[in-house]
């Protein structure tokens, strides 16, 4: 649902919609790798749901922080968000070496190389839409994101 309320020509929301699409392609890479993994291993299927899963939440994320207006909850979430990123990049040399790439297991390299440079897009995209946040007056009670 896109915003009406004048925003959206700001940087900081065209970035979001951004990340959005992004997101959606990683999701469906994933759905695709999925498709074609061998299900009977069970390690390199858990790793597979667990990206998934890790998607869908970041894409929650991106939609909770679309319309906050707070610096802390931005900040928040762009926390999480990079966490599950940076989680989801390391599991893809992780599943190098599950042997996920071998013809047995079914999956083509060519899904996870795609995989790979969508998850850079992203971070690029990422990276531009974190400069964007700006401090408000609202302190975090937490004293995390001073």
């Amino acid at each position: 649902m896109e915003k009406n309320d004048g925003e959206d020509w700001k940087p900081i929301h065209s970035l979001n919609v951004e990340l959005k699409k992004h997101i959606s392609k990683i999701t469906k890479t994933l759905d695709a790798i999925i498709a074609s993994a061998n299900e009977e291993d069970e390690l390199i299927s858990m790793q597979l749901q667990q990206m998934l899963g890790d998607s869908w939440i970041v894409g929650s994320k991106l939609a909770g922080a679309e319309g906050a207006g707070s610096y802390t909850i931005y900040m928040e979430n762009a926390s999480i968000i990079r966490s599950l990123m940076r989680q989801m990049q390391t599991a893809t040399y992780g599943l190098d070496g599950l042997g996920v790439l071998d013809d047995a297991k079914g999956v083509e390299e060519n899904y996870i190389s795609v995989l790979r440079e969508e998850i850079d897009a992203f971070k690029s995209t990422f990276i531009k839409w974190v400069s964007y946040f700006e401090k408000d007056e609202f302190e975090d009670e937490w004293g995390l994101y001073l």
